[in-house]
């Protein structure tokens, strides 16, 4: 049979009353329809109802099927599925003699062993979580069941409930059952089945159903409807079409057990590190760019790697793909081990990962990923690098543009320039602006050579705004403002930040390691003008010997 689309708005009782069971793929991401969320889409159907419409429209959904059509794949539309579920099941519990209830929320098979049993209208098997657990769990919930997790969810009180939870399926059971609950509540038996009449009959989705008697062709280009949709403006993330292609490749290899198994560890390991897959994907974009000689402006994540014909995706490896991203990650997971150790290569990284984008950590990245085998001191004349050149230029994203290009050098073993400077613009040490922590951590490295990255580090101001009405008389003829907010107003702590006047910080300053932060306990010193200009001098002398002398260890 040829493979066809077909596209018909379908009520909640055509779609779930039916011998169809909906699978939620593994590639997809889980459950994680929010509170406000589920509120929503109740209130819209309520004030539908209310306003007495003839049917309230909830968007489209999209399906692979077989030729069976008892298992179609949820390619998208399974937040929405979910939920719709749950509000079943919970109005079939506060009118069990509905029956028209039952079969949308259960399935009449059979086990292993030909015993009648029922199952949830919905399976999902995405492999992340346990989403599915929690859905039979639900799908077993009577009243009493309902009941004692809902005094449990009113005691505790809705924000603390759901601060203090994270399994959605069951957290959205408990809530939609008590929006249901309450609404019940002031409405008579007639009026609650009149309300879950529309809500089941008058409530409409719109399946986008792509057909072939092999589920994998009908998968393909479910996806591809998937994409188009989601390039229109749906609120997907670029890793949800990556894994789905990645998952399309890997099933074509006979190898889809291996990727679930193998996508699994990246997820978790992005989790380790705090980034998302996405981040992580940028990363690999960048690296992809530096090997192909590309620094031309950057596409879009997708448009890159769905449509650019420099892809690795065009290639059909999926396991080349797996590979580069999970050395990507131990890059990124040796970035993190370096950055705490008590070396000068971790205070460097410091500053670089101060500055206010990413692009210099993405050309740090790329050179370790591309010079496996560097020296410590490569690795710190490549930082920098990074660092005079990104600094000097100021807190920009134009510097992505010759980002671009030593993204390519490192890629290809040139040689990076310098980037040292004839001349410092006074606004450097006088208005950093944003990026006053990491010039104040850049010059204090510079003027502290032996000291190794400290951790924990923070950045302050000696004088506060509060403190302004204690300065002397040696302070009344100086632009106050300008001179407050210039780098030798901020200092390098290694004890945490505080809001208090400059003399109630006495006790912190005493706990510190570093000589120049004890200084301040000499209240008379830390709040004089010449001690202010003693430090400007010294900043500027710091910031001179590095972007134009080139000096730094």
């Amino acid at each position: 049979m040829a493979l066809y689309l077909s596209a018909a708005q379908k009520s909640l009782k055509l779609l779930f009353a039916n011998d169809s069971r909906y699978v939620i793929p593994t590639y997809q991401r889980p459950y994680s329809w929010s509170l406000e969320q589920c509120r929503q889409l109740f209130d819209d159907v309520r004030d539908a109802y209310l306003s007495g419409r003839d049917s309230y429209f909830l968007g489209n959904i999209v399906l692979a099927e077989d030729d069976s059509e008892e298992m179609p794949e949820v390619v998208d539309g399974q937040q929405r599925l979910i939920t719709l579920w749950l509000f079943l099941k919970a109005l079939y519990v506060l009118l069990p003699t509905y029956s028209k209830l039952k079969r949308m929320i259960f399935l009449e098979t059979e086990d292993n062993n030909g015993q009648e049993i029922r199952v949830s209208k919905v399976l999902s098997n995405v492999f992340e979580v346990v989403d599915q657990k929690q859905i039979d769990d639900v799908k077993n919930y009577d009243k009493t069941r309902y009941d004692k997790q809902l005094r449990e969810y009113l005691t505790i009180g809705e924000d603390r409930y759901f601060k203090t939870h994270f399994d959605h399926v069951y957290d959205n059971a408990v809530a939609i059952y008590s929006i249901l609950n309450d609404y019940f509540c002031n409405l008579s038996q007639d009026e609650q089945r009149s309300f879950t009449e529309f809500f089941i009959s008058r409530i409409y989705l719109l399946p986008i159903i792509l057909k072939d008697e092999d589920i994998n062709k009908a998968r393909s280009n479910a996806l591809m409807v998937f994409e188009t949709i989601n390039n229109r403006g749906m609120d997907l993330q670029d890793a949800d079409i990556f894994k789905a292609r990645l998952y399309e490749m890997a099933l074509r290899a006979e190898k889809g057990e291996e990727f679930i198994l193998q996508w699994k560890g990246i997820n978790q390991q992005c989790t380790d590190l705090g980034i998302t897959i996405d981040d992580l994907f940028r990363y690999y974009y960048h690296i992809v760019r530096g090997g192909m000689g590309i620094v031309t402006a950057e596409k879009g994540l997708r448009d890159f790697f769905q449509n650019d014909s420099k892809s690795p995706f065009k290639k059909g490896d999926y396991a080349k793909i797996l590979t580069a991203l999970t050395d990507v990650l131990a890059v990124l997971s040796v970035c993190e081990d370096k950055k705490t150790e008590n070396t000068r290569t971790a205070a460097w990284m410091q500053v670089l990962y101060a500055y206010t984008n990413q692009y210099p950590v993405y050309a740090l990245v790329c050179y370790m990923y591309f010079n496996k085998n560097h020296s410590d001191s490569d690795l710190l004349d490549i930082l920098m690098k990074l660092v005079r050149y990104c600094y000097w230029k100021g807190s920009t994203t134009t510097v992505k543009f010759e980002i671009y290009n030593i993204i390519y050098n490192v890629a290809h073993q040139e040689r990076i320039a310098d980037y040292m400077c004839k001349e410092i613009a006074s606004d450097m040490w006088m208005k950093p602006g944003k990026l006053t922590k990491g010039l104040c951590l850049l010059s204090f490295y510079m003027n502290n050579p032996d000291i190794g990255a400290i951790q924990n580090v923070n950045v302050d101001k000696i004088i506060k705004p509060v403190d302004v009405t204690m300065l002397g008389k040696d302070w009344d003829m100086v632009d106050k403002d300008e001179s407050l907010n210039s780098l030798g107003n901020y200092i390098v702590l290694d004890v945490p930040k505080r809001s208090a006047p400059f003399n109630r910080r006495y006790s912190s300053y005493l706990t510190s390691s570093l000589p120049e932060v004890r200084d301040l306990t000499n209240i008379s010193v830390g709040l004089s003008y010449d001690y202010h200009q003693g430090r400007v001098k010294k900043i500027f002398e710091a910031l001179q010997d590095f972007f134009v002398f080139g000096k730094g260890v």
